[in-house]
């Protein structure tokens, strides 16, 4: 069998860069989401501290901001309250899988760093 290959013209630099544009638009609209989805959780925490909807919500949204730490506080939290709650043991699991393997990259980051400053002098 021959498989025909259509080329396709090569996309000008305007539509790469409108791609590119399009891309960061997308992430920021969905930065500013979790944002703002974390002003609607830490209002529902303020009427009620144990609301566990709320801590999770929180946690979900701390992750996805890149504050894992933060968002392992807030399902110790509700684990705190609710210990039998399946969701925040099965998310505390996700969590402490990233914590694990982000620690030794930023400690690798950091070390790198150190000795490219220590080379410099």
């Amino acid at each position: 069998f021959f498989f025909l290959m259509i080329r396709r013209p090569p996309r000008s630099t305007q539509s790469r860069s409108s791609a590119a544009s399009d891309v960061y638009k997308r992430q920021n609209a969905e930065y500013m989401g979790y944002k703002q989805a974390l002003v609607h959780c830490e209002e529902a925490l303020k009427h009620d501290e144990q609301n566990v909807k709320g801590l999770y919500r929180k946690a979900q949204c701390l992750n996805s901001l890149g504050e894992t730490q933060k968002a392992m506080k807030n399902i110790d939290k509700l684990l705190e309250v609710e210990p039998d709650n399946q969701e925040g043991q099965e998310y505390k699991v996700i969590l402490l899988s990233l914590i694990h393997i982000s620690e030794p990259t930023r400690q690798a980051e950091i070390s790198y760093a150190v000795f490219c400053l220590k080379k410099k002098k």
